[in-house]
């Protein structure tokens, strides 16, 4: 039974459609679905242009999601309608992250760990990995991807875990560009090179925003000592094996694909190219038992997206470019 409040609110959005924001609907469905959307997942709109432009990005997210979702074979890949559908492509990407195009990092040679790793390494069970983080409108996905595994690996060596500065990062480190993107290879670099100490978020907390440096003191934190920062496309078994017996990784990634991400392990659909990675991530573990070997991947985009905040992306094919720069860190 439809309530008074409801057909009071599709009035309200039909009166700003029709009279105030005049766009083709050539699918009442879509509008339909527009104004679902709209109350699911609590949005707003400041004004007609915007309104506009959203319901543009919508419609746009809706033909994605049929094309990603028509277009699987034997993948347990989910698409669906998430807390960014009324984002245009280039507006999601913008808010994560800009990698550096920088030459792609050194391969090694191939070596097999597959029969020597156990079949399942999930990190969070371990108690190393704090909680899923939410960047916002900042593009500092580089800063959490580092940060977070400076506080896994933290954890590991001194049993105590405890959630580390990101802003720090983002105001201070004079080789990437703050909410503007970053690179983790560079961010890793300027930790070790100028030994600094990474402070604790209460001391440092993070705003979203680029700010003034407050603080780069080389003692009373968490200093990296050593970093690796490598390309492993081709051989994945050496990513399986730190993640294994060393710890979580940081990566880079193509996140394009991400936008309408709802669940299942992610096995096409997503560009390996090195030169469209886009996006940084920590992977916190793997599991092989399944059809489908995957890595267990931890984003910033909250703990409202996909599975709690995080993804599953196949392991071996260097499914959206994870295997190209892959950073492992050691603490003090």
């Amino acid at each position: 039974m439809v309530s008074y409040w409801q057909v009071l609110e599709y009035g309200v959005y039909f009166l700003l459609l029709f009279f105030m924001v005049p766009i083709k609907i050539e699918n009442d469905n879509d509008l339909e679905l527009f104004l679902k959307y709209i109350r699911e997942f609590n949005k707003s709109y400041i004004d007609e242009e915007t309104f506009k432009l959203r319901m543009k990005a919508f419609k746009m997210s809706l033909e994605a999601i049929d094309v990603l979702n028509k277009n699987q074979f034997n993948s347990t890949a989910v698409y669906g309608l998430t807390k960014f559908s009324d984002l245009l492509p280039k507006e999601l990407i913008y808010s994560t992250n800009k990698n550096h195009k920088s030459k792609s990092p050194r391969s090694f040679k191939k070596r097999s760990y597959w029969k020597r790793i156990p079949r399942k390494i999930d990190w969070r069970e371990k108690g190393i990995v704090t909680k899923v983080k939410n960047q916002k409108n900042c593009g500092a996905c580089w800063a959490f991807s580092i940060i977070q595994t400076v506080e896994s690996m933290m954890a590991l060596k001194y049993q105590k875990l405890f959630d580390l500065s990101v802003q720090q990062s983002v105001d201070c480190s004079t080789e990437n560009f703050g909410c503007l993107g970053g690179d983790i290879c560079y961010l890793s670099h300027w930790l070790v090179y100028n030994n600094i100490s990474v402070i604790a978020e209460s001391k440092y907390p993070y705003t979203g925003a680029n700010q003034t440096c407050l603080n780069t003191k080389t003692s009373g934190g968490i200093q990296v000592t050593t970093y690796s920062c490598s390309s492993l496309v081709n051989n994945e078994d050496k990513m399986l094996a730190h993640l294994a017996y060393k710890g979580p990784l940081a990566v880079a990634v193509n996140a394009l694909t991400w936008q309408h991400y709802v669940g299942g392990i992610i096995k096409f659909h997503c560009n390996d190219n090195f030169e469209d990675l886009n996006h940084s991530v920590q992977i916190v573990g793997y599991d092989l038992n399944g059809d489908i070997p995957y890595y267990i991947v931890r984003n910033s985009w909250g703990n409202d997206f996909a599975d709690g905040g995080y993804l599953y992306i196949a392991v071996g094919k260097n499914i959206c470019g994870i295997a190209h720069k892959v950073t492992a860190l050691d603490v003090l």
